[in-house]
């Protein structure tokens, strides 16, 4: 699917840029079928886009700020192409692929603070999403009676938008437990929220979703969890929790902490989608990272048990392991992330990062957990551009293709390595003006968040995550070969 060797890797040169117009922040990762690309945006557009130019189809208007990347599918005895995306209100969408006809849109939760943040699975007609909320950031505000939601996973009937079932990550529904120093109520349990793609099971017919934190205490057992559910019913049947007791929330690091929980945690979810790899020996695993740094690695036909663990990161608010390692079914490739800020102020407007902690990538075997080879993290010395703004750390989803692997960081650099030895093959700082396909004032920033997307030759990233300090900007780019660009055709 790839289309690329080792070799075209290192002859990789800038085709052509899409710039997000009027935006100053891109979250969403492309999905590219038959070559039209369909993508998100900050405002609440969804684009179809020509991916060997980077033209504009149509577009539709959502309600919110899209931050998941598109499912594909053909549904229904007519196998209608259709699009289901997500947007940070907690309404899910369906369109026709082809026109972007809305075709049928549900609020996934009720709750206000609801949102869609990882992308939609399908399986044998029905979608499943996972759900996380905006709570953790509204907690920063004294008067936020903190709080209330609980992580939700929907099963969807794909072509007519009827929920089948909705499963809670917590069971107990949060009750008054008390008030803050401002005489405000204090809610629980909350949280164990699911914003990454859950993973589907099909051999079992099982889910498999990780969770976030809890936001406000009591503390439950599947925060800071992989937890698996029947993909029938939705009852859960097991949970491995990689940390206990993790309640934290933004005001724990800004203010004056009124909502801070008591004893609260370290912030250390299990954000990345579980990996279901089978082994040469054919046995399987299920692996997970999490913000702790360390890698966990289930037996997924024994119930979860434990199979081996390793720390590969310091951990943190914005730290260990944050979107997601990839594998090539040989290795698992795992990005450290690991920022830090020079004052810890989370979310706030003059935050600065700390250029000197973060990043490196590792290669592991996966039977036994063995370090292969490590890359060491990045630099940002010499970038005289707002260099509080820069930081080494790996946070973005990390992509496998056979022989290379990419890996994105907040600096705003696209590297890729050498499967065999973690050699960098090719690298590509995105912190620079672009002249757009469409006209509009481009501009890349870091990345963060979405992984690197690559499809019959071309590698699309997105650049401009402007969180947490880092850079902002609002473009698609997208690489070839320097004998295949487009400028030569």
């Amino acid at each position: 699917m790839a289309g690329l060797t080792k070799a075209d890797v290192a002859n990789l040169e800038l085709d052509w840029v899409f710039a997000f117009p009027g935006e100053t922040n891109v979250e969403s990762q492309p999905t590219v079928v038959d070559n039209r690309i369909y993508m998100g945006s900050k405002s609440g557009l969804l684009y179809m886009l020509d991916a060997r130019s980077g033209c504009t189809y149509w577009t539709f208007q959502a309600g919110s700020s899209i931050k998941n990347s598109v499912l594909i599918k053909q549904v229904g005895d007519d196998d209608r192409l259709m699009a289901f995306f997500g947007d940070i209100s907690g309404w899910i969408y369906s369109l026709d692929a082809i026109t972007g006809e809305l075709i049928w849109k549900i609020r996934g939760d009720s709750h206000p603070a609801a949102r869609i943040v990882g992308g939609i699975q399908h399986h044998d007609g029905s979608l499943y999403v996972g759900m996380t909320s905006l709570e953790e950031g509204l907690a920063i505000d004294p008067n936020y009676s903190c709080c209330s939601f609980r992580g939700t996973i929907l099963k969807v009937d794909a072509a007519t938008g009827r929920t089948i079932w909705q499963t809670y990550t917590i069971d107990e529904t949060p009750i008054a437990r008390g008030k803050n120093k401002r005489g405000n109520t204090v809610m629980g349990p909350s949280g164990a929220t699911v914003w990454s793609a859950v993973t589907l099971d099909k051999k079992l017919n099982r889910l498999y979703a990780a969770t976030s934190d809890n936001y406000s205490q009591p503390a439950t057992g599947t925060s800071d969890s992989i937890v698996a559910l029947s993909m029938s019913t939705g009852k859960i049947e097991w949970v491995y929790q990689g940390l206990v007791g993790d309640a934290w929330n933004a005001a724990c690091q800004n203010g004056t902490g009124e909502n801070c929980p008591d004893d609260a945690g370290p912030d250390e979810d299990m954000g990345s989608s579980p990996m279901l790899m089978t082994l040469p020996s054919g046995k399987r695993i299920l692996a997970a990272g999490q913000k702790t740094g360390v890698l966990h690695v289930m037996d997924p036909d024994n119930n979860g048990k434990l199979l081996w663990q390793k720390k590969l990161a310091e951990g943190g608010i914005l730290g260990g392991i944050e979107w997601g390692p990839a594998n090539d079914g040989e290795q698992i490739y795992v990005a450290a992330a690991d920022a830090t800020w020079r004052e810890q102020r989370f979310l706030s407007a003059d935050t600065e990062l700390n250029p000197e902690t973060g990043g490196g990538m590792f290669a592991l075997d996966p039977a036994s957990g063995k370090i292969n080879w490590e890359a060491p993290p990045g630099s940002c010395e010499g970038r005289i551009e707002s260099p509080n703004k820069c930081s080494p750390a790996q946070n973005a989803g990390v992509t496998a293709i056979p022989g290379v692997v990419f890996s994105g960081a907040l600096s705003g650099i696209l590297k890729a390595y050498d499967t065999e030895n973690g050699q960098i093959v090719w690298e590509y700082d995105t912190v620079r003006d672009f002249s757009s396909v469409n006209g509009a004032k481009a501009r890349g920033g870091a990345l963060d968040g979405p992984g690197t997307v690559v499809v019959d030759g071309t590698v699309f990233v997105t650049s401009g995550y402007a969180k947490f300090g880092a850079h902002g900007g609002n473009v698609l780019l997208a690489f070839k070969p320097k004998n295949q660009l487009t400028m030569n055709d």
